[in-house]
């Protein structure tokens, strides 16, 4: 029952406009392609151009041979989506924003009385957060790009050819790994000193 929820939301996927329709629809018959010689590729690796996408949870801005649109589409994490429901006045930290997915979502579910701390540490993905979370006129959202760390300091974040596998732990995404760069990580605690009513 889940794949077939999954499989309908993949079907439902749709462009902001015209243009973007048209390139998500052709990139749809070649991943659906693929899936008949066996191929496990993101389905946004075959996005021959960036497109804007509409979900029920706002619009997205998913990068070319990326995997954005596989995180925004409403198949993703649909077991985590379900449960995830904080409450209007809340605050939510998301770490490791990505796009922005799970931020648009909280930031509608809280309202204008509650706050999302979004932490993003690859610059590019959190310019392309900044620009989902303008295109959905979030502004009870502050975003920052560094990572979330145990301590303040600065890290490796090993890069991976599919921006959500991007990780602190040089163990995870090996097999993806496309490289490595240095990024600021802030120490929770700190930061969430003067807040209550939080979600994680």
């Amino acid at each position: 029952m889940k794949k077939l929820a999954s499989l309908t939301a993949f079907l439902k996927l749709r462009g902001a406009n015209l243009d973007d329709d048209v390139s998500v629809q052709l990139t749809k018959v070649k991943f659906v392609g693929s899936l008949l010689v066996a191929n496990k590729r993101p389905i946004g690796s075959f996005l021959s151009r960036d497109v804007t996408i509409r979900t029920r949870y706002g619009l997205f801005r998913c990068r070319k041979r990326e995997d954005d649109l596989d995180i925004v589409y409403e198949g993703f994490e649909r077991d985590v989506l379900e449960v995830f429901t904080p409450n209007i006045g809340e605050t939510v930290v998301d770490c490791g924003a990505h796009v922005g997915e799970y931020s648009v979502l909280a930031s509608k579910l809280v309202g204008g009385d509650g706050k999302v701390i979004a932490f993003e540490p690859c610059l590019a993905t959190y310019q392309l957060l900044l620009m989902n979370l303008k295109l959905n006129d979030c502004g009870n959202v502050m975003a920052t790009n560094c990572a979330v760390w145990n301590k303040t300091e600065e890290r490796t974040l090993w890069l991976s050819s599919h921006s959500s596998l991007h990780s602190l732990n040089p163990l995870l995404g090996k097999s993806t790994r496309v490289g490595s760069t240095t990024v600021n990580c802030v120490k929770l605690d700190e930061i969430m000193k003067s807040m209550e009513k939080i979600w994680f």
